[in-house]
C-alpha cells in the first residue's frame, strides 16, 4: 500500500536476499524488496494465503477520509499457484482442477487452484470471509466481523439512517471457488 500523493510505502518494505537460481535467460537480482504481500508463483508451485481469490482483490475498498478508515471484505482462501513453461503446456492434457491463465507476453502459463481439504473446504480456519476496517492513520485493523461462508464479491457501500452508519456488501459467493452461492445483501451497523 502506497501513499497516492507521494508514492511512499505505507507498510515497511525491506530488501531480503533471494535465490539467483531461476528460469533460463532471466537476470535475477541477489536481493528483492519484500512487503506483506503474498509470495510470487514458481515452477514448483507456491502456497499463497490469502490466495488469488483472497485478500481484497474483488471489488475494491471504500475509504472514509474523515474517519481515516478503509473498509473492504477480505477472503481468506489459500491457493496453490504454479508456473508452467509455455512450451510444456498442453491444454488438452492438463489437470482440470487448475485454472490456466495464458499470461500474454511471458514464456509461462500460470495454473492456480484453491487449496482445499478432501471435504472441499479451505485449509484454513473459518471464517473465510470478513468485513474489515483498517485505520489508515494507525496502520492497524480497527475492527473485523465475519461474513460467513459465502464470500462478499462486491465493493462495500455505506449509508446513514437515523444517525447510525451501516455498511452493506453483496455476499453472493463465486462459482469457481465454492458451490455455495446466493443473492444476499449483508448489512452491518457500525459502533456508535
Amino acid at each position: 500500500m502506497f501513499d497516492r500523493r507521494t508514492g511512499e510505502p505505507l507498510i515497511p518494505i525491506e530488501e531480503r536476499a533471494v535465490s539467483t537460481d531461476g528460469v533460463a535467460d532471466e537476470s535475477l537480482s541477489p536481493t528483492q524488496p519484500f512487503s506483506t504481500l503474498p509470495p510470487l508463483a514458481s515452477l514448483a508451485g507456491t502456497l499463497m494465503n490469502p490466495g488469488y481469490a483472497g485478500g481484497i482483490n474483488w471489488g475494491g475498498v471504500g475509504v472514509d477520509a474523515q474517519s481515516g478508515l478503509a473498509v473492504s471484505f477480505v477472503n481468506e482462501l489459500p491457493a496453490i499457484v504454479r508456473l508452467v513453461p509455455r512450451t510444456q503446456f498442453d491444454p488438452d492434457n492438463r489437470n482440470e482442477d487448475f485454472d490456466a491463465s495464458r499470461m500474454a507476453g511471458t514464456p509461462y502459463i500460470m495454473e492456480r487452484t484453491p487449496f482445499l481439504s478432501s471435504l472441499g473446504l479451505p485449509c484454513t480456519q473459518p471464517p473465510w470471509g470478513k468485513l474489515v476496517a483498517m485505520d489508515l492513520r494507525k496502520r492497524e485493523i480497527a475492527w473485523s466481523v465475519p461474513l460467513g461462508t459465502i464470500a462478499g464479491m462486491a465493493s462495500p457501500m455505506t449509508y446513514k439512517s437515523k444517525g447510525r452508519q451501516y455498511i452493506v456488501v453483496a455476499a453472493g459467493g463465486h462459482a469457481h471457488v465454492t458451490d455455495q452461492t446466493g443473492d444476499y445483501l449483508v448489512a452491518f451497523a457500525l459502533p456508535d
